[in-house]
């Protein structure tokens, strides 16, 4: 008799050994990778034959701060009343563990406000940051504030029109923002300031790793930094009206891309050494704020602004730039795993999409949320979680 058990036990764990392999935590904006795209296996992504579970609804207030997961928590933000809140909710349950609030503006220029940025989560630390400046940093567990800042008193950094929404992106000790003219970073658990740009009007994109440097999409342009001490490696120039640069950069090997909104379009350039030259520009690609994915050499995302009627999804070959097909979604934002593409429309709906360079290919779609949806979504063990702007935040079994 005992043998049988033994045997089922050892099977049971091996089984569940084999099923955590394949989930992960979503600890910072964009992803493990930075790049949107879920390492995750195992998913039921055509929805044609398996229609995505709602598991949990939460209320999480005013706001386009995306989610993050780390440790079986989520972690995002909201405004309601002359407050920000940050949230931490039990990823099983979405059940609040804990919430911490300051004084803040909604500030909606045009749209609804409330936080822009997104929480990053790193070694029993989160960190974020508000739209006028209010960085902090608690204790993951408890909410505890270990240390906090405002980026805008202390270093007379300007607030950019719509406020800061650059994500904190976590490089060794340091803890670097996208602001000033061209970044700022501090030590991780003290907080004292590593080094910092010139001050002036930062952009909206997050930091992005590339080899030992970092991408930082600025007010003008692309910079490449060392991120131990901020200084510049190359820059590519690239202006865009209102100096909204959005949409987080990408690359594949020697090749980055970048988007921009508002006519600008999408230019692809190659980096040789400490240089970099530009492979192709055109306005095919205009990323508002919603950043693109990368799959075997093709680039999907959104091309046209909030209010364009004739935007959608678009597919591109990376290295000539070349359309390899168009299809009119309306506006949305997206996440990827494996070969499909999740896009999160306007109004809630979610589409599942094949990412080929062939042609446009649905695989079924459910209808997740209602209201305003600009925000990425994120994939996280075996889940898809999703906002709208009035703060109805809901987790989707996917596996």
């Amino acid at each position: 008799m005992f043998l049988p058990k033994f045997k089922s036990l050892v099977l049971g764990l091996a089984i569940s050994t084999s099923m955590s392999a394949t989930a992960e935590d979503w600890p910072n904006f964009r992803g493990p990778s930075f790049n949107g795209v879920s390492a995750e296996k195992g998913l039921k992504l055509d929805f044609s034959k398996n229609k995505p579970k709602r598991l949990w609804r939460a209320k999480i207030n005013i706001g386009f701060s995306s989610l993050v997961t780390a440790g079986g928590k989520v972690y995002t933000m909201g405004h309601k009343s002359g407050k920000d809140y940050v949230y931490c909710l039990d990823e099983r349950t979405g059940k609040t563990v804990w919430s911490k609030s300051y004084p803040a503006e909604l500030q909606n220029n045009l749209y609804e406000g409330g936080p822009n940025a997104t929480p990053t989560v790193d070694d029993g630390r989160v960190y974020t940051l508000g739209k006028h400046g209010q960085f902090y940093c608690f204790d993951a567990r408890s909410g505890k504030i270990l240390w906090k800042k405002n980026i805008s008193q202390e270093f007379n950094y300007r607030v950019p029109e719509w406020g800061f929404s650059g994500s904190p992106y976590i490089s060794g000790d340091l803890v670097i923002l996208n602001a000033g003219v061209s970044g700022v970073a501090f030590n991780k658990k003290s907080g004292k300031v590593a080094w910092k740009s010139a001050s002036g009007a930062a952009s909206y994109a997050t930091p992005v790793p590339y080899g030992k440097s970092i991408l930082l999409f600025t007010a003008t342009g692309l910079d490449s930094l060392d991120p131990s001490s901020g200084k510049k490696v190359w820059s590519y120039p690239w202006k865009t009206s209102y100096k909204i640069n959005s949409a987080d950069p990408l690359f594949d090997k020697d090749q980055i891309f970048i988007s921009s909104g508002y006519g600008r379009g999408a230019s692809a350039v190659k980096v040789n050494g400490n240089s970099v030259n530009k492979l192709w520009e055109h306005k095919e690609m205009r990323n508002h704020f919603s950043s693109s994915v990368i799959l075997d050499g093709y680039i999907y995302g959104v091309d046209g602004n909030t209010n364009d009627r004739n935007a959608g999804l678009k597919c591109i070959e990376l290295k000539s730039g070349k359309v390899m097909w168009s299809e009119e979604t309306g506006f949305g934002s997206l996440v990827m795993a494996g070969d499909t593409i999740l896009l999160l429309r306007e109004r809630g709906q979610l589409v599942s999409v094949k990412a080929t360079p062939k042609g446009y290919e649905t695989q079924g779609k459910a209808q997740i949320l209602g209201g305003k949806c600009w925000t990425s979504p994120i994939i996280s063990n075996g889940k898809l979680l999703a906002r709208n702007a009035k703060g109805d935040l809901v987790a989707m079994k996917i596996n």
